[in-house]
C-alpha cells in the first residue's frame, strides 16, 4: 500500500516549486543570487573567443532559478508565461541553454529550457520576438548583473565584508572549456542528480 497517493506527492511537489520559484524569485532574491552568473555568461558569450566551443557550469536548481529571476524570468514577476516554473521544482538532468547565433549579419541570443529524457525544449522569451540581439543581451546583464564580489556584496548589504575581499571582475573559474566543432553558440546549464550543469558553446 502506498504511503504518499499519486495525488498526494503531486501536490507535494506543487507546493515545494510554489516555494523554491519564490523563494529565488523577483520579490525575495531578485538579482542578488543570480547577478554574478547572467554577467558572467554575457561577459563569455560577448567575447566570442574562437578558441572556445562550449563552456558549461554546475550548480543546483536554485542556480537556474537564480539565473532566470536575474534575467526577469521568475514565478512571481507577474507575467503570465513564467508560471510554468510552478508546475515542479526544476528536475534533475534539466537543461537551461543560452544559444548564440547570427541571423542577417546580427549577433542573436536565445534561452531555451530542456527538463530531461522524454521532454521537449521549452522556449525563454527574452523579448516579444523570443529572442534578442547581442547587444541588446550585454546591455541588459549591466543593468541587471553583478560585475564583481564587491559588487555582490554591496547590493546584498554585506558592505563590512568588502574590506577582506580579493579584487577580481568576475566570479572564481568555475569554467570548462572545449573545443567543439558546432555552427554555434549556447550556453547550458544541466541538473545532473541534485545539481545543475550551466554551459556556454561558442561555434
Amino acid at each position: 500500500q502506498e504511503l504518499v497517493s499519486a495525488e498526494d506527492f503531486q501536490k507535494v511537489e506543487e507546493l515545494a516549486a510554489w516555494l523554491e520559484s519564490r523563494k529565488f524569485g523577483a520579490t525575495v532574491a531578485g538579482n542578488r543570487c543570480g547577478g554574478n552568473l547572467l554577467q558572467e555568461i554575457a561577459s563569455r558569450i560577448l567575447s566570442g573567443s574562437p578558441g572556445e566551443r562550449l563552456v558549461h557550469y554546475s550548480g543546483h536548481y536554485a542556480t537556474m532559478l537564480c539565473l532566470l529571476t536575474a534575467l526577469g524570468i521568475s514565478a512571481d514577476s507577474g507575467n503570465s508565461d513564467h508560471k510554468w516554473l510552478e508546475e515542479g521544482v526544476l528536475k534533475s538532468g534539466s537543461v537551461l541553454a543560452f544559444e548564440v547565433f547570427s541571423q542577417s549579419d546580427t549577433l542573436n541570443v536565445r534561452t531555451r529550457y530542456w527538463a530531461g529524457t522524454g521532454a521537449s525544449w521549452h522556449s525563454i522569451s527574452l523579448t516579444d520576438s523570443g529572442h534578442c540581439t547581442a547587444d541588446h543581451f550585454r546591455d541588459f546583464a549591466e543593468s541587471k548583473g553583478l560585475p564583481s564580489m564587491d559588487a555582490w556584496c554591496t547590493v546584498c548589504g554585506n558592505s563590512p565584508c568588502l574590506p577582506f575581499l580579493t579584487k577580481r571582475t568576475t566570479l572564481p573559474g568555475r569554467m570548462q572549456k572545449e573545443s567543439w566543432d558546432l555552427p554555434g553558440v549556447t550556453a547550458i546549464i544541466m541538473a545532473m542528480g541534485g545539481a545543475a550543469l550551466i554551459g556556454i558553446a561558442f561555434f
